[in-house]
């Protein structure tokens, strides 16, 4: 069942999602990747605090760290009703662990980062993009197969792609207006190369979301782009779930990031 925002007899509902992690920092961060139009997400910071929105709310979807106290009490409460999600997030491996055993439905590691959490909400069966604004993608690659495979599945999933076969064309390409769009530049490309590119495309639009790709493994290169501000990067041969699940961060970041700040509190 996929949780949408839909107009069914002209109600709409958005989908509750309790998140738990006792830096409210971090819970902010994880609230970001779910679009105000489709979710409705609570954050708490403790245990006891999660346990009562949850009896308060009754969440489709819970993200909770393992790690912080009562945690497991927490996740039997939740698992007991039948009808929420469990996805455990934590950078301790024998809290995950211990998760598991506790019936949560997906364990992941935080340093693994946003994209991660998105694939798992995604595969769990929840839509992390906003009704009817799926994003706008430019895929920048000199290898056409590789292009058109990229634009062939991101336009199958809804997404307005075009395509760049170098980074001058990317540039005079590129539009105005560049809010929920998504740059996928390959790093190594003739003429221009991918981080030159990045420079260029960060200098015209700061804001504007740009993930890397490389079939080369290297650390130096990745430190680099991000540095440069890249949002990720990725190693060739993308995985496309993979991708998705980044360009869906990414996508959900920058609305997050573009709402006025009493918006963000409490999203």
């Amino acid at each position: 069942m996929i949780y949408r925002l839909e107009a069914r007899l002209g109600v709409a509902a958005r989908c509750k999602v309790l998140i738990v992690d006792q830096e409210k920092i971090f819970g902010d961060l994880l609230a970001s990747i779910f679009p105000s139009d489709n979710f409705h997400v609570f954050n708490a910071s403790s245990s006891d605090e999660g346990r009562r929105l949850a009896d308060l709310h009754a969440p489709a979807l819970a993200v909770i760290d393992p790690s912080i106290r009562d945690a497991f009490e927490l996740i039997d409460s939740l698992r007991s009703n039948g009808q929420t999600r469990i996805v455990a997030l934590s950078a301790y491996p024998d809290a995950l662990e211990t998760a598991r055993t506790r019936g949560a439905h997906h364990l992941i590691d935080k340093k693994d980062g946003l994209p991660r959490l998105a694939e798992a909400v995604r595969s769990a069966g929840f839509n992390l993009l906003s009704v009817g604004k799926p994003g706008r993608i430019l895929v920048v690659d000199d290898e056409p197969d590789l292009r058109k495979m990229m634009v062939t599945f991101l336009s199958q999933r809804g997404y307005t792609c075009q395509s760049a076969e170098s980074g001058f064309e990317a540039l005079e390409g590129l539009p105005q207006e560049v809010s929920q769009m998504v740059v996928l530049a390959d790093i190594m490309m003739p003429q221009m190369g991918g981080l030159e590119l990045l420079k260029h495309l960060k200098s015209r639009h700061p804001r504007l979301t740009v993930i890397m790709m490389t079939a080369v493994c290297d650390r130096e290169i990745a430190r680099r782009a991000l540095e440069l501000g890249a949002f990720d990067y990725l190693i060739k041969p993308v995985d496309l779930d993979a991708l998705e699940s980044s360009i869906v961060v990414a996508l959900t970041h920058d609305e997050y990031q573009r709402r006025p700040w009493w918006k963000r509190i409490g999203a």
